[in-house]
């Protein structure tokens, strides 16, 4: 056995990584979840289904190819636990390797779509700083990794910043269109194809909110993704 692998060995003796849904210790060749929880993510398959509901609900704001949605979030549910470790916890890990997992879960349907460039939300400044990295890209990462597809970070950023967008009463995050971010590369957005990924969509705002922005500059097609949904 390699000498780093018995330092690893006894390191996990010391100081055990645990399952971030369930606290019990990882053993060897899991990662970020013990195989119980993995086998019981709450996936929505949306992606397979005929009639997509986060695709219905969106498409009728803004024109949309498809829309894909890794897990279903429910209150004190293993998808909040996560999202909530990647947002707040510090744990930029968690959104890449959520991202492969969700890429490997679409990667088909994905791969057919021809995308050019994913697409992750861009945050307001400040709140990169205070967090250290937007919880988005990290999710793009992994999708990145798997399917091939580049990550876009320059075409549009959050310019204004608002309250959270979970403390947002409905009619005012979906009459927020256009004040929150601009385009700051047209030629990366004019004629291409782009996936678009954001953490978690409930409402939807957010992200019709920037497909309308991208639509407005030319986008060939668009198709969004998200970590979870409540839809």
């Amino acid at each position: 056995m390699h000498i780093n692998q018995y330092f690893k060995g006894f390191m996990s003796l010391i100081f055990p990584v645990t399952c971030a849904n369930c606290s019990r210790p990882l053993v060897d060749h899991e990662e970020l979840l013990c195989l119980h929880c993995y086998f019981d993510l709450p996936k929505t398959g949306y992606h397979l289904m005929t009639k997509n509901p986060m695709l219905d609900q969106l498409s009728g704001v803004v024109p949309m190819e498809a829309a894909y949605a890794f897990l279903k979030y429910t209150k004190k549910g293993m998808a909040q636990r996560l999202v909530h470790q990647l947002k707040y916890g510090g744990s930029k890990k968690v959104g890449v390797i959520l991202g492969r997992w969700f890429a490997k879960d679409i990667q088909q349907k994905v791969l057919e779509q021809g995308f050019d460039c994913i697409m992750p939300v861009p945050i307001h400044r400040s709140r990169l700083m205070k967090r250290g990295y937007n919880q988005s890209l990290e999710i793009a990462i992994g999708m990145s990794e798997v399917l091939g597809i580049p990550v876009e970070t320059n075409a549009i950023k959050r310019v204004h910043m608002t309250q959270s967008q979970a403390k947002k009463m409905r009619l005012d995050r979906l009459t927020n269109f256009h004040v929150e971010y601009v385009v700051w590369d047209v030629s990366k957005i004019d004629g291409r194809k782009i996936l678009l990924i954001d953490d978690v969509i409930t409402t939807g705002a957010t992200i019709t909110s920037v497909c309308s922005l991208l639509t407005d500059y030319g986008v060939k097609s668009l198709s969004v993704g998200c970590l979870a949904t409540g839809k």
